[in-house]
């Protein structure tokens, strides 16, 4: 079991963290103080596997931040920060367009909206700095910490109300993901999922597709043009293998040619498209360009 995520739209972190990444802001319907007790026990029924859980002497407190909680679990470390009022109004406005719920198979319910909108408080996962791409395993092995940390949360604490992958531009309700501990097994299908995201943007004469949220994995994102509409599902399922495939080997670069298995369609990696008004993280971009037609 092991999972992912980061951020490209900084939201400042206080400057005596320990912490230099924001990686997923958590709403609260309700300022909440956590029992290091009661989350070391909370983690240990649902993932089967210690948790260290200690409290953070807060030097000055900044941002309103009342509680930080440093987690530790098989060699990976994680920083809970706990803050009152709401996360920024930039922020809120962008999870507030819940991108792509449709493909996201999220049905948003305006209880689900309005617990957004009128969160009393927020939190913070982040993690120190890893850019290191020369071994992606670091950056998937942190990540399975962050969703282990965040099911969690979501699961036995009902003031936390729903998450955003914040270099994922997207807002998921509670619901969406206890949905996804019902069978308490999270597998590697779902690894990309929870974490990243995909949009899609329909044109005239070309439409494009494109992930969010790479950058939390040390990678670039991954885009992908074509004509056919009606072939949507094929480039959907395109990105999320190609995104998968990059998180685990790290050796999807510009000139580099590669299949999906099963898939006869060769393709070529290439720089991606100017788009104005886009912003990667700070990993760049790459193009998937076929040679040949799907």
């Amino acid at each position: 079991m092991k999972l992912f995520s980061k951020a490209a739209d900084k939201v400042p972190i206080p400057t005596d963290a320990v912490t230099t990444d924001l990686v997923v802001a958590i709403l609260l319907s309700d300022m909440v103080l956590m029992d290091v007790s009661d989350l070391r026990r909370y983690y240990k029924a649902l993932w089967k596997t210690k948790l260290d859980c200690t409290e953070v002497p807060l030097a000055r407190k900044e941002l309103g931040e009342f509680q930080r909680l440093r987690l530790e679990s098989e060699g990976r470390t994680l920083f809970l920060s706990l803050r009152s009022g709401p996360l920024p109004g930039s922020m809120l406005e962008m999870m507030g367009r819940m991108t792509d719920v449709s493909a996201m198979g999220i049905s948003p319910e305006q209880g689900q909206i309005d617990a957004m909108k009128n969160h009393k408080a927020h939190a913070v996962l982040g993690c120190t700095t890893y850019d290191d791409k020369s071994d992606p395993q670091k950056a998937i092995d942190r990540a399975w910490l962050i969703v282990e940390a965040l099911c969690t949360l979501l699961e036995h604490r009902k003031e936390f109300v729903g998450y955003s992958p914040v270099s994922a531009q997207v807002y998921r309700p509670r619901e969406w993901i206890i949905s996804r501990l019902e069978s308490k097994n999270i597998g590697q299908d779902e690894l990309f999922m929870l974490l990243c995201n995909i949009r899609s943007f329909p044109g005239e004469q070309e439409n494009w597709m494109h992930t969010l949220g790479m950058e939390q994995f040390c990678q670039p994102d991954l885009e992908v043009w074509f004509k056919d509409r009606d072939k949507g599902d094929y480039y959907f399922e395109l990105l999320v293998n190609a995104a998968m495939h990059s998180i685990a080997e790290s050796v999807l670069s510009l000139g580099n040619t590669f299949n999906i298995h099963g898939d006869p369609v060769t393709y070529k990696l290439v720089a991606p498209r100017e788009v104005a008004n886009h912003k990667w993280g700070k990993f760049g971009a790459i193009c998937m360009e076929p040679i040949s037609s799907p």
